[in-house]
């Protein structure tokens, strides 16, 4: 992962200079002076720094991008030190995700992108200030770190957190265009919620698709590998990007997304990657969750993060990787629950009714009424905060990019900035705005997407979409594609991932060492009973546990490398 790390203020406390000086995996960055002692790590290519003609430093962690009608370019050092130079750096004008540090002997300031998809954690101390892009990295530092059930909550018992606030009790996060700047001992940060402009110009979608076309069109010489699953969102990507454009796909051959993308690429021409791997060793397993554990913060079971790690074959190859999330922004698929089911809905727990999701219930009652207060107080802000001139689709579809970019795909993204040069098109904020200028009828259900794809290359619609790891026709959409796969299941059609029961078993000694452990035994948030029954059902041959002690071994890792870091690796 790219990272920083580091203090800025008066005296520095020996034990925390220590520990910081323990921060060194992968370093890129190591500077000190008489106010400040940064560490910043990861690749060199989401890890920039430099000297301004002033004398002041500077840092970057992420990548910045920026797109014309002849392309894009990622920018470089000098291009940040100019941008870093000026008064108030020009982060409005940038696609990209990115953390830009700035700094002199008595002034510290950082810089967050627009939608604010990567994002910096700061804690005030009394001499000074200590911050980091990680959590783990501030729990090690500070010697643990509590979690705010209040905050975590929307991540458990919804899509994702829904507001900006850390998770974690004590620190500050900067969320989406923030701004910090600390001096003489206070810190002062603002920050501007992304707002698209509704003008509705774009009827056809053809300055939607220009847009597109414009970040797969690298103007600096970079190669790009498209993540090609058997999603409509990879595949309009493919349809609008140039041809011979290189693709890959991650995991088992036989898996339905799979099957689809080594289809295409091989009737289409093009190079492309299937990248799976044996089941890996128990050490494997747990070094891999652990370290995603300190950014991803368990948006995600503890089994999926292995496959992501393949990314770094991409990187060893000289590819840039291009991944299609958020793609559902631009076809109307955000809490569409909230929309069926819900309407005239506008108390938090009537929205709370719609979006929540079912993850493993392995909380005491006194941690759940505290996770649905706080959800209920992230509802209510961001309903409130949304404008008001909006229709209830256009408000649905801002309030998940608003909620899902920075807790979710976010998350992921700034793990995948220490493994390979990564982005997403559809997250790009001018992308974002484009999307808001196209009509409804031509969002819903990816019409634009399937008229695109016909359109500019139609050989693709003859190939089938997968949704939930069931296959369907192309021609099928909306209300059709739903009915179909439900019934692909009922009739016992779907895929069966054996990797999660694969993952589980091999980390069995590990998952009863921890559901043992005095750590969780006597932990108050946890209804321990619950959890007991979950894991000794597993191994006990109840397979259809294995997602929810899934998630809770996800959850518990986070956990533990939040409240007592170094016990992970006793």
């Amino acid at each position: 992962m790219s990272w920083t790390t580091g203090y800025f203020g008066g005296h520095l406390p020996p034990a925390i200079r220590s520990r910081l000086d323990a921060k060194g995996k992968r370093e890129v960055v190591r500077t000190e002076e008489a106010t400040s002692l940064i560490r910043a790590g990861g690749l060199a290519a989401t890890c920039l720094h430099g000297l301004l003609p002033d004398g002041r430093r500077w840092l970057l962690v992420g990548l910045g991008l920026e797109a014309g009608e002849a392309g894009f370019r990622a920018l470089d050092a000098p291009a940040w030190s100019d941008l870093a130079s000026r008064a108030q750096p020009e982060i409005d004008r940038l696609d990209g995700h990115f953390v830009l540090l700035r700094w002199s002997d008595n002034r510290f300031e950082a810089f967050v992108d627009q939608t604010g998809t990567r994002t910096l954690y700061l804690k005030p101390l009394r001499d000074g200030l200590l911050f980091s892009t990680r959590l783990d990295h501030l729990a090690g530092l500070l010697g643990g770190l509590e979690i705010d059930y209040r905050v975590f909550g929307a991540q458990w018992i919804t899509f994702n957190q829904l507001s900006s606030e850390s998770p974690v009790e004590g620190l500050v996060r900067l969320g989406p265009a923030g701004h910090a700047r600390f001096s003489e001992g206070q810190l002062k940060v603002t920050e501007r919620t992304w707002t698209p402009q509704m003008d509705r110009t774009d009827r056809s979608g053809h300055a939607f698709a220009r847009r597109i076309q414009a970040l797969l069109r690298p103007a600096d010489g970079r190669r790009l590998s498209l993540g090609l699953s058997g999603g409509l969102d990879s595949r309009l990507l493919l349809a609008l990007g140039p041809a011979g454009m290189a693709t890959h796909v991650f995991g088992p051959a036989d898996h339905p997304d799979a099957r689809v993308s080594n289809a295409i690429a091989r009737e289409e021409g093009l190079p492309h990657r299937c990248m799976d791997r044996p089941g890996p060793a128990i050490d494997q397993c747990l070094d891999e969750a652990i370290e995603a554990a300190g950014t991803t913060h368990a948006i995600a079971p503890a089994s999926s993060i292995g496959s992501r790690n393949l990314a770094a074959r991409l990187h060893d190859a000289g590819y840039t990787m291009v991944d299609g999330a958020l793609g559902e922004a631009a076809r109307r698929q955000f809490m569409n629950r909230l929309l069926w089911q819900g309407r005239g809905t506008s108390t938090p727990p009537a929205i709370l009714r719609c979006i929540r999701v079912r993850r493993f219930d392995c909380f005491a009652p006194d941690a759940r009424r505290l996770m649905e207060t706080g959800t209920h107080g992230q509802i209510d802000a961001l309903w409130s905060a949304l404008p008001r001139y909006l229709g209830r689709e256009d408000s649905v579809d801002l309030a998940g990019i608003r909620s899902r970019l920075p807790n979710f795909f976010g998350l992921e993204q700034q793990r995948l900035d220490g493994i390979v040069e990564c982005f997403m098109p559809f997250a790009q904020p001018s992308v974002l705005r484009s999307i808001f200028r196209l009509p409804l009828p031509l969002r819903r259900s990816g019409r634009l997407f399937r008229k695109l794809i016909r359109r500019e290359r139609p050989s693709l619609a003859r190939y089938r979409l997968v949704k939930d790891t069931t296959s369907y026709p192309f021609r099928l959409a909306g209300p059709g594609a739903t009915l179909f796969t439900r019934a692909s299941k009922r009739l016992g059609s779907r895929y069966r991932d054996s990797s999660r029961l694969a993952f589980l078993r091999v980390l069995k000694p590990f998952v009863m060492d921890t559901l043992h452990s005095q750590a969780v035994r006597t932990y108050g948030p946890y209804d321990v009973p619950a959890i007991t029954a979950a894991v000794d059902g597993l191994y006990g041959g109840q397979t259809g546990l294995a997602a929810s002690v899934d998630w809770w071994l996800s959850f518990e890792i986070w956990r533990q490398s939040m409240q007592d870091p170094d016990s992970l690796m006793r």
